[in-house]
């Protein structure tokens, strides 16, 4: 019997099956192939194949081609609804959803899970677009799987629970895939998007859809040439809203480039000259205008003239024209200027690139007299002038160019630069580099070297060379007699202060006994204060970060920024192309950094302003990340070397540093008003009250009781304390108590006066002592005002002239009673007339002939508490004790030192001792163990320096730089000064303890409990040396505390900036700090722009371009360049 087969050819292969023949007669038989599964590679729904009969015997096709198709199920049909549904699944396929593989497949293939009917949830993935104008009427594709088997399976559309009208959108529809409908109008809102289908499923998933307003907030530029071809930005909010965005001037399309949420670029086309059009947005045909600004269109430019007219062949010189120049200029779309060079036949030449001679050697000996260096080549003045060339040594520049064919002449500074290049890059010579920066060329000459000094040097060198082998051994035997000295110096300290307690004198005893006594008072009182006077958020920025410099920000528009629409709306662009681009900022704090003509106070203004608006306009996080990046940056420049990485961030001398310092002081004010204010305070009042308990001389400032015995008096000065009568209020005659000294001066008097009276008022809210007289009343009648220093006082004596005490004018406790007065003209005269002899001359000056029995005023010209208008010019005056001439015999000055170390020595430790508990509170806030007071940010931070620390295989840097950037920085400048974060004032004799406190913190952070020299022994730094142990292990317990809190998130340090934002919004008026800003770095815009051209992506992005329009624009605007 005939053997046949049936053969299946696809995809250049054939299958072949078995084949049965019956029926066979003359005429006609029937074939039937074997069921055989045929598969192919290619991911289509079908596959056309050929199919033959063939004698298996003879290898002979019997039948012509017939033509058969292939087919998967599963190919294009990723869900229920496509498989199942007749449209995109003829039946005659029988293809069956196998639920249980999720697989459209033949039924054979299914062993179980075959289903007829979908029961599955619509499935949503995507829209497009996934926001609309509050006006609706944005066409909105939704796709997913699931989508129905047919288009009368859609029941309803959503979007944010508003109903999408999808009924006239059925030939958008493809079958599972995805339905498109029209958006309804609504209020804004954010809300699901949602598929409910005839048979009750409803969709499920998180595509969420906007309804926005959009708003056009500025536009930039608002001229532009008749041609049109101008890029304009338009400014504003939720601007990527919608399918169809359109963008017009008046009624001319204006070409989209760039859509973004906050700005669009587009291309305007020509129109008529000094025409002016409206700028409109429209979103899914809802249109947005900007009322009030009006697009301007001018007269095309021209160019008159091009100079120079010649380049060197490397190019990039510094080319100035009356316009653009260059063969031709591309000037949006005017095109009249492309062949600008042909149309009047002027020629651009290209030169030769100049060529500078090497020092011979790689060295040159400078002579600075004459001051000049002349440098030798070739073709330097060829298409080049002195503008387009400098010349560094090391990295400072040679001023005075003046250029030749052959020779370059310039005047170097008067003495050597460090070693190094022009980037301070260390060199192998040792000696300051010269290089030649000529247009966009550089040429490295060789090392200068400076031969006056160089031969000054040598001479002192050979000399300290002879001297030193002539005298080694006496050298030697000095040095350990010094050592012993120093040594001994230490002891005999050390014993001292242990000693002092018990070698007091008795009177001491009682006086510090007294004021032991008085200070539970104190800390009564201060508990009953009723307010902590902290200084404004914005008080607060203006001391911390800009204290000493030019430019603030200010607090309100600016008369330029109010009045100006075009510098806001210049503003408005400088905010968002650049201050708000990583690049940019990155790129402007390492260009000012490295440029060594920025002086340092701008650096520092320059960062401070920076980091005010970056924190208005909430870039605050933006602003953590440039300073990782740069942080990082400096830490592997350092290249681990142990000097250098212990001091990194240690200074405010560049813009970096600055940065960081101004991020931890912002951060910190929440955590200072709520954990160190009050024991700040606390501090500073308890320093005040004991200071004030002992003398305190009015010229000097210098007080008996300190813990700075640099500025304690030298001599112990006896005084009586008591309570007098102060009239508290004229009208009802109330009186206070008021304790006294009688060594204070009248001016002290009116200071303790105000301070009791005004305690709860801030101090600059306080009046001035000054504009009050003191007047003494006695009995019912008797009344005379007492001053430092009148006409009443007695004669001047050898130059000398002391200022009036309560002792000199015999004030005692039964006759105490005063008041304070407006300050007289001419005081005392009703007294005059009840006895006392005077006269009043010409001027109107009152000049007794008699006195007041004792009175000694004198005059203080020290900045403290004294008030002396009658004092004659040229007098000297003192307070308790007369200032030592500078020109005093040391020897004098030194046999005084013994006895000075007896007076003053007991009341330093006595006065810490009052004081301590103060100084322990506000280091338990600085240094605090509780989990919730520690702001996430300096956890940020703190975890960042460990990390970097790791890299390095040295954790004592990431101590040494925890220690830089709070310790050492934020910290003490707080205790240093009080008055920055509160409303306090600055008294000389509070300051003087603070800094002995100030260099306590230095101390802890040094982990060192004494000093290593006899010339840091100072009593004052011994003072704490058993304190110092403690404090070291509380300041070590605080880091590994932050250390142990665990890592913080991206999430946590996002909302931590977030909420410093909110708690400094509306500090300070954000547009009118930008332009003060951006003002500043006009200053510096030639560096900012070679900087910003030398920066891959800011050149993509074309910043520099960006810079040099606004540049261009403020200065048309203003007149400044």
């Amino acid at each position: 019997m005939q053997e046949y087969e049936c053969v299946v050819g696809y995809e250049g292969r054939e299958t072949s099956s078995k084949a049965t023949v019956s029926d066979m007669n003359e005429d006609n038989f029937t074939v039937t192939c074997e069921e055989t599964q045929y598969t192919y590679t290619a991911e289509e729904q079908t596959v056309d194949a050929s199919l033959n009969l063939r004698w298996k015997e003879r290898e002979v096709y019997i039948d012509g081609t017939n033509n058969v198709i292939l087919y998967k199920c599963s190919v294009d049909r990723p869900d229920c609804s496509r498989c199942l549904s007749n449209i995109t699944t003829p039946p005659v396929l029988m293809c069956i959803w196998c639920s249980s593989q999720s697989l459209c497949a033949v039924r054979e293939n299914c062993n179980q899970g075959i289903q007829k009917v979908c029961t599955a949830r619509p499935q949503i993935t995507l829209i497009e677009p996934n926001s609309g104008p509050i006006e609706g009427g944005t066409l909105v594709q939704i796709i997913g799987t699931d989508l129905g088997q047919r288009f009368s399976d859609i029941e309803e559309v959503k979007l944010a629970d508003v109903l999408c009208d999808h009924g006239r959108y059925e030939d958008q529809y493809i079958v599972g895939e995805s339905v498109t409908c029209l958006s309804g109008p609504s209020e804004v809102k954010m809300g699901l998007v949602s598929v409910e289908l005839t048979d009750g499923r409803i969709s499920q998933g998180d595509v969420m859809f906007s309804y926005n307003d959009p708003k056009l907030t500025s536009f930039f530029p608002v001229i532009g040439p008749a041609s049109g071809g101008s890029l304009i930005t338009i400014n504003g909010t939720d601007l990527h809203t919608g399918r169809d965005i359109e963008a017009f001037v008046g009624s001319e399309p204006c070409s989209i480039t760039i859509i973004q949420q906050d700005y669009i670029e587009c291309i305007n086309v020509k129109s008529t000259v000094n025409s002016s059009h409206t700028v409109m947005l429209r979103f899914d045909n809802r249109s947005r205008t900007l009322d009030g600004t009006e697009f301007i269109y001018i007269l095309d430019p021209e160019v008159s003239d091009v100079d120079p007219k010649k380049s060197i062949l490397s190019g990039k010189r510094a080319d100035e024209a009356g316009g653009l120049v260059d063969v031709g200029f591309i000037m949006d779309g005017v095109t009249e200027l492309l062949t600008w060079s042909i149309d009047n036949k002027e020629t651009f030449q290209y030169v030769q690139d100049p060529e500078y001679d090497k020092f011979d050697g790689g060295v040159r000996d400078y002579d600075a007299n004459p001051s000049l260096l002349s440098l030798t080549g070739r073709y330097l003045d060829e298409g080049s002038q002195e503008i387009d060339v400098k010349v560094y040594i090391g990295t400072e520049l040679c001023v005075n160019i003046t250029l030749t064919a052959e020779s370059l002449v310039c005047t170097p500074p008067e003495n050597s630069p460090p070693a190094g290049d022009f980037n301070g890059e260390q060199t192998e010579g040792n000696l300051p580099f010269v290089t030649v920066l000529h247009a966009s060329l550089m040429f490295e000459l060789g090392h200068l070297r400076y031969t006056s000094q160089f031969q000054y040097t040598l001479h002192i060198a050979l000399s300290v060379t002879a001297f030193v082998l002539l005298v080694l051994l006496c050298t030697v035997g000095i040095w350990m007699l010094h050592l012993k000295k120093q040594t001994d110096e230490i002891v005999d300290l050390e014993y001292q202060m242990r000693e002092i307690q018990d070698s007091v004198s008795e009177n001491l005893k009682s006086l510090f006994a007294t004021l032991q006594t008085t200070m539970h008072d104190f800390d009564t009182a201060l508990e009953q204060r009723q307010m902590i006077p902290i200084h404004s958020k914005r008080q607060y920025i203006l001391n911390m970060l800009f204290l000493g410099l030019q430019v603030k920000p200010p607090s309100q528009p600016t008369e330029e920024i109010f009045e100006n629409e075009k510098i806001r709306s210049a503003m408005e662009e400088f905010s968002s192309k650049l201050l708000s681009k990583k690049n940019f900022l990155e790129t402007l704090i390492r260009t000012i950094d490295s440029h060594s003509n920025v002086g340092p106070r701008d650096r520092v203004n320059i960062a401070s302003l920076l980091s005010v608006c970056l924190l208005l306009d909430r870039k605050q996080e933006l602003l953590t990340s440039v300073l990782s990046n740069l942080m990082r940056e400096k830490i592997e420049d350092s290249d681990g070397k142990r000097n250098k990485c212990r001091i990194l961030f240690s200074r405010n001398e560049t813009v970096l540093d600055k940065l960081i310092s101004n991020w931890v002081t912002l951060f910190l004010y929440k955590y200072f008003k709520a954990n160190a204010a009050t024991p700040l305070y606390q501090l500073y009042h308890a320093i005040r009250y004991v200071c004030q308990k002992g003398p305190i001389d009015a010229v000097t400032g210098k007080s008996q009781f300190s813990i700075n015995d640099q500025r304690m008096l030298e001599t112990q000065i006896y005084f009586t304390e008591f309570n007098v009568d102060l009239i508290a209020n004229s009208v009802t005659g109330e009186k206070i108590s008021l304790p006294v000294l009688d060594v204070n001066t009248i001016t002290q008097i009116k200071e303790k006066i105000v301070s009791v009276l005004y305690k709860d008022v801030p101090f600059s809210e306080q009046p001035l002592p000054s504009s009050y007289d003191l007047m003494w009343r006695t009995g019912n009648e008797g009344q005379l005002v007492i001053r430092d220093e009148d006409e009443l006082s007695g004669n001047t004596e050898n130059g000398w002239r002391k200022i009036n005490t309560l002792a000199d004018f015999n004030v005692t406790p039964e006759h105490a009673c005063f008041e304070l007065v407006g300050k007289q003209e001419h005081p005392n005269i009703a007294a005059v007339g009840q006895g006392a002899t005077a006269e009043v001359d010409a001027q109107g000056n009152w000049r007794p002939d008699g006195g007041v029995n004792g009175v000694q005023a004198r005059r203080n010209t020290f900045r403290m508490s004294i008030d002396l208008p009658w004092l004659a010019p040229g007098t000297r005056v003192w307070h308790l004790v007369k200032e030592e001439d500078e020109n005093e015999d040391q020897d004098d000055k030194k046999s005084k030192q013994k006895e000075i170390k007896e007076v003053v020595l007991p009341f330093l430790p006595a006065t810490r001792n009052y004081i301590q508990k103060y100084v322990d509170n506000l280091l338990d806030a600085m240094f605090t163990e509780q989990d919730s007071d520690i702001p996430k940010a300096i956890q940020y931070l703190f975890q960042f320096f460990d990390e970097e620390a790791g890299k390095l295989d040295d954790p004592d840097f990431a101590k040494a730089w925890k220690d830089n950037v709070l310790a050492l920085r934020y910290w003490t400048t707080i205790i240093a000064n009080p008055q920055y974060a509160l409303d306090v004032g600055t008294e000389n004799y509070i300051q003087a303890c603070l800094r002995t406190l100030v260099q306590v913190v230095k101390d802890t952070c040094a982990g060192r409990s004494k000093p290593t020299k006899s010339q840091d022994f100072s009593p004052s730094r011994l003072l704490y040396s058993n304190f110092l142990p403690g404090y070291i292990n509380k300041l070590q317990n605080h880091y590994l505390h932050v250390q142990s809190l665990g890592r913080i998130s991206s999430e946590d340090l996002a909302l931590e900036c977030h909420l410093l934002q909110e708690d400094f919004a509306d500090t300070f008026d954000l547009t009118s700090t930008q332009y003060e800003l951006f003002k500043l770095l006009q200053t510096y815009q030639e560096p900012l722009m070679e900087g910003l051209e030398e920066n891959d992506v800011c050149q993509e992005l074309n910043m520099a371009g960006t810079l040099k329009s606004l540049l261009d624009h403020i200065a048309d605007i203003t007149g400044y360049e």
